[in-house]
Order: structure tokens, then C-alpha cells, then sequence
């Protein structure tokens, strides 16, 4: 199958969760940062850096960019924003469709996000915590990166700084408390400044383990069954000496027919 097929059947598949997206997401509006991989598992949607997947993300923003579906009002697409969103925060921004770094910000006012940090890389550092009600270093950060050439060359201190200030505004607070202009800032200087980014969570995270409602049957998520393993332990010890006691009363019956027949099992030694 040639690429223009697969993203042709991406664009039929994706536009599916117009419908579907839109009736479970009444149940959802109000919820505050629902974890992305239990929203995209509602959906039946994977969420991963895989080149399939950035091929459903073009097919995603194509559709909210497509005036005709009406997209830019409040939750009309929320499936097809899920899709755009997740990865957005999730995957690193070189294996992001160009598109996808942008187009975001021109819908996120239309729709609530659900909650998912940008994934662990090994060869970088820790971002410092920032204050999500701190504005202004926000837009200082913004002003550093446009003020100092960090475009150009982003290995000085103070553009190190900046980036990571902004980058970590950007992953880990509300997006009432970053201004637009900041969050924006983060992807004009993120690729001069690729070297210098920073982790905004500690550890690898893998979707398919969030622990979700109704997750019980959920093969990637570990259940702690010590205390049914207990149970069946002691269930199965129970029944085992009710089998043998059962047993030894039916022999002791058995015995007692005999010897009250005069036919003794055991004969007298003397």
C-alpha cells in the first residue's frame, strides 16, 4: 500500500471519531485533565511516537484545519483535537508532524485537554520547578529566547535557562496560567535549542500502563492478587482436609459394618 492509500484510510478512520468522540465526550466536559491514555482507551485510540501514528495526527489536523468540518467551535472535534493534543504534549518535537507544533494553539481554546507530560529522555537533565502562577518569569523566559538570538545559537547560559523555563511552563501548568505567546515561544526556539531541553517528568512512561476506571481487566497494569492468592491457598487446604476426613469416617464405617457382620477386616493377633 503506497503512503497516499494509508493516509487516505488514516483520514476515513480518524474522521470515525467525529460522532463517536462527540456523544462520550458529554460524559467528560466537565472532568479536569483526564489522563490521556484513559480518554484515547475510551476512544480506542493508542497514544506513541510511532511514524503510523504521526501519519493519524496529519490525518487529524487536516480534518481541524478543513473549514468545512467546523472545528474551531467549542468541542466539535474533540476526537480528531485528542489525537492532535496528546501527541503534541507526548512525543518529542522532531518526529511531530511540522504542522502539529502550531496548529494546536489555534484550537486548544476550543476544547479541554486531557493531561499527559512529554515523554522521558535519557540524555537529558531534570527541568527546574517553576511556579504555574508566575507569569511574568514566563514571559521574561519568552523575552530571553527573542532578545538574545537563541534562534541563532541557544548554547549560552542564558539561553539554556530560558528554554527550560518555558518548556517546563509549558508541559507541567494549566494552560490559563501560560500565556499564549509563551507556549508558542517554546516551539519557534525548540529545535535551535534541542540540546538544551530537559525532562518535565523523571521516569519512561508507558500509556497502556495508566491505571484507568474499569481497568481490571487491563493486561499491562499490575493488580496486587497476594491476598486472592491467600484465599485460594486456604480454600484449597480446607477442601483437602475435608476430602481426607470424609474419608477416614467412611473407612471407620466400612470397619465398624464388617466387624458388627462378624467379619472382622482385622483378625485377632492372640
Amino acid at each position: 500500500m503506497n503512503r497516499s492509500a494509508l493516509v487516505l484510510l488514516l483520514l476515513i478512520g480518524v474522521s470515525g471519531l467525529a460522532s463517536t468522540s462527540a456523544s462520550e465526550d458529554d460524559h467528560h466536559h466537565d472532568d479536569h485533565h483526564e489522563p490521556c491514555a484513559c480518554r484515547g482507551r475510551e476512544l480506542g485510540v493508542g497514544i506513541s511516537c510511532t511514524s503510523l501514528n504521526m501519519l493519524s495526527v496529519s490525518a487529524a489536523i487536516a480534518y481541524l484545519e478543513d473549514t468545512a468540518n467546523n472545528c474551531n467551535q467549542t468541542e466539535a472535534c474533540p476526537g480528531h483535537y485528542f489525537l492532535l493534543q496528546s501527541h503534541h504534549d507526548f512525543c518529542p518535537h522532531d518526529v511531530l508532524p511540522i504542522a502539529a507544533e502550531k496548529a494546536l494553539h489555534d484550537f486548544e481554546d476550543y476544547y479541554e485537554d486531557c493531561e499527559i507530560a512529554r515523554q522521558y529522555d535519557s540524555k537529558l537533565t531534570n527541568c527546574p520547578q517553576v511556579d504555574c502562577h508566575d507569569k511574568k518569569a514566563f514571559t521574561d523566559a519568552a523575552a530571553v529566547l527573542a532578545n538574545n538570538q537563541c534562534n541563532v545559537t541557544c548554547n549560552s547560559n542564558i539561553c539554556k535557562g530560558a528554554i527550560r523555563t518555558v518548556l517546563m511552563a509549558h508541559d507541567t501548568c494549566d494552560e490559563d496560567d501560560v500565556p499564549e505567546s509563551v507556549e508558542k515561544a517554546l516551539h519557534d526556539y525548540e529545535e535551535a535549542c534541542e540540546d538544551y531541553l530537559c525532562n518535565s517528568r523523571t521516569n519512561v512512561y508507558d500509556p497502556r500502563t495508566e491505571v484507568c476506571p474499569g481497568d481490571s481487566n487491563n493486561p499491562y497494569v499490575k493488580h496486587d492478587d497476594g491476598d486472592d492468592v491467600k484465599m485460594d491457598v486456604l480454600v484449597g487446604v480446607v477442601c483437602g482436609i475435608g476430602v481426607v476426613v470424609l474419608a477416614l469416617a467412611g473407612f471407620v464405617a466400612f470397619l465398624a459394618r464388617r466387624e458388627k457382620a462378624g467379619r472382622p477386616v482385622w483378625k485377632p493377633l492372640v
